[in-house]
C-alpha cells in the first residue's frame, strides 16, 4: 500500500511536491525551520487538504478514504505532546484502537511493552514528565497497528536510551511491512537510521534518496548553510559543523 504526494502543494507552505513513500522502509523528511516538514507529514496524514495536486493512498486519492478507514491505515502522532485528560496511561494508549471497535487489550499491552510503559501502565497521564508523555502517545499510535507511521519529531523529548529504543522499534515495524514516516532535524540520525531521506527547503523538494548521497556536504550547505562534513563509517556517521564566520 504506497503513500504518495503527486504534485502536492498548499498555498504559502508547500509547492509541487511530488513524492512515493514505501511500506517496509524508514523515510526521514529534514529541513530547515519553515520549510514545510509538518505541513507534508500532515497532507500525507489526511489532516491537511491540499490546494494543488493531491496524495494518493494504494492508487486511490487519500481524500475518498472515509475518516475512520483513514485511522485504520494512518497512525499520526504530532510534534507536540499534548493530553487533556488525566486517567491512566493504559487509557490513553487504548484510544488507539478506537478506529478498530473492538477493544483488543493484546495490542495495547505489546504497543506500551515495546515503548518501556508496562510499568507506568496505571500512573495518570497528566503525572507523566515530556519523554514519558511522547512515549505514551506514539505507544497510542503502535496500538492502532496502522499500516503507516507518520511521526513529526518524535524523538525530540525522549533521553538516549528511549532514543535508541524508539529507532529500534520503528526498524521492527518496518520491518513487518508498515511504512514509516518520520520528520527529523538530527540530520546524522536520519543519514544513519533511515532508508530514504527527503530534504525541503522553502517548500520544496531539494531531494530525495537514499541517505548517504542525499545529505551529502555540498546539500547541506545548500540548504542549511553552513558548512559541514561527515566522519565515521556509514551507519556510525557524525556531522561536524565549520564555526559560523
Amino acid at each position: 500500500m504506497t503513500l504518495e504526494a503527486q504534485n502536492a502543494g498548499l498555498a504559502g507552505r508547500l509547492t509541487n511536491v511530488t513524492a512515493q513513500f514505501v511500506p517496509g522502509k524508514i523515510t526521514a523528511i529534514c529541513g530547515p525551520n519553515g520549510a514545510g516538514k509538518s505541513t507534508l507529514l500532515k497532507l500525507l496524514a489526511g489532516l491537511l487538504a491540499a490546494d494543488a495536486g493531491r496524495i494518493e493512498f494504494d492508487g486511490g486519492a487519500m481524500s475518498d478514504l472515509h475518516p475512520r478507514e483513514r485511522a485504520k491505515v494512518i497512525g499520526y502522532l504530532p510534534q507536540s505532546a499534548e493530553v487533556a485528560w488525566d486517567v491512566p496511561v493504559r487509557n490513553i494508549v487504548a484510544l488507539g484502537r478506537i478506529p478498530h471497535r473492538d477493544g483488543a487489550s493484546e495490542p495495547v499491552a505489546e504497543a506500551m511493552a515495546a515503548l518501556d510503559l508496562s510499568d507506568l501502565a496505571e500512573r495518570r497521564a497528566l503525572t507523566l514528565s515530556g519523554g514519558e508523555t511522547a512515549r505514551m502517545l506514539l505507544a497510542r499510535v503502535l496500538a492502532g497497528e496502522p499500516r503507516w507511521i507518520l511521526a513529526d519529531e518524535p524523538f525530540a523529548a525522549l533521553d538516549l536510551a528511549h532514543r535508541e529504543r524508539l529507532l529500534r522499534q520503528f526498524r521492527i515495524e518496518a520491518a513487518k511491512g508498515r511504512g514509516v514516516v518520520v520528520v527529523m532535524h538530527d540530520l546524522a540520525l536520519a543519514r544513519n537510521h533511515a532508508d530514504r531521506v527527503l530534504v525541503l527547503e522553502k517548500g520544496r523538494m531539494a531531494a530525495m534518496g537514499e541517505p548517504e548521497g542525499t545529505l551529502s556536504s555540498a546539500l547541506i550547505e545548500k540548504v542549511w548553510g553552513v558548512k559541514a562534513r561527515w566522519i565515521g563509517e556509514p551507519g556510525q556517521s557524525a556531522l561536524l559543523v565549520d564555526p559560523l564566520g
